[in-house]
């Protein structure tokens, strides 16, 4: 139900160029300017040969008073952002100031909401403690219990699928395109994006529930994880599931017994 109109009264909801630039006060080249902008262009629909802008969305490039239709006063052009801006924005899925040095207050808070599930929880990979190889371990062993056997057999079909088609080796940027090419639900895709810490653990779990996947999967040996001190069969008992048989007690066992077939 809507309780209040968008526009004032006596200005339509949506307009042709020319009358959409009488009402903001701008040269009609402005307003195909406007329209047709690649980065940020006007909400606008097609009508025969002619495009209809949406009137409200012009408060965005022009303020709004009660005397006047649209004041004069422009709408200030986006700032130019640096490489080092443009790069933390992909990476860290925030909006960074123009200066490139922090985040601005609202994407902050965004990337806050989006790291916390729907109970209020942090759900983020570092939470201000030092991550130790063991919490890098129970980060994995708690991806994988979210729904399990669901999502661990979703990986699991994923490579050895990936192995049968002749896939030459699988790494942690495969796992998305992989999904798609095997026609998965695009929410289940995104399962598999994943950073290097979750995949370095996923990887080694694997090769011990099918050592056949080493002829497509080479963890990386770090003095960190297979050292020694980590049981990886424990802890998966412990915390995911007590009846998982896995092939082999060690990933560097299930490589050899896999190589070797």
């Amino acid at each position: 139900m809507i309780t209040e109109w968008p526009v004032p009264a006596e200005l339509p909801l949506y307009a042709p160029i020319d009358r959409a630039a009488e009402i903001a006060g701008v040269s009609r080249e402005k307003m195909r300017e406007w329209a047709h902008d690649q980065r940020d262009p006007l909400p606008q629909i097609p009508c025969g040969r002619k495009r209809l802008v949406r009137i409200v969305a012009l408060t965005r490039r022009r303020k709004c008073t009660a005397s006047r239709g649209f004041a004069s006063r422009p709408w200030p052009a986006r700032p130019r952002r640096s490489w080092r801006a443009w790069r933390w924005s992909w990476r860290c899925g925030a909006t960074p100031s123009p200066c490139g040095t922090r985040p601005t207050t609202w994407a902050w808070e965004h990337r806050g909401r989006a790291m916390r599930n729907a109970d209020g929880i942090e759900t983020a990979l570092y939470d201000g403690v030092p991550m130790t190889p063991e919490r890098r371990v129970e980060h994995a062993l708690a991806w994988i219990a979210g729904d399990y056997p669901r999502k661990w057999l979703r990986l699991v079909n994923l490579c050895e699928e990936a192995a049968r088609s002749g896939w030459p080796r699988i790494r942690r940027g495969d796992l998305y395109v992989l999904a798609s090419q095997q026609g998965l639900d695009i929410t289940l895709c995104r399962e598999f994006r994943m950073d290097n810490n979750l995949w370095s653990v996923l990887s080694r779990y694997l090769l011990m529930f099918r050592p056949s996947l080493a002829a497509v999967i080479f963890p990386k040996t770090t003095k960190a994880l297979d050292d020694g001190s980590i049981d990886f069969e424990a802890l998966w008992h412990d915390q995911v599931a007590r009846n998982t048989f896995f092939r082999a007690p060690t990933w560097e066992a299930a490589a050899k017994r896999g190589r070797s077939v």
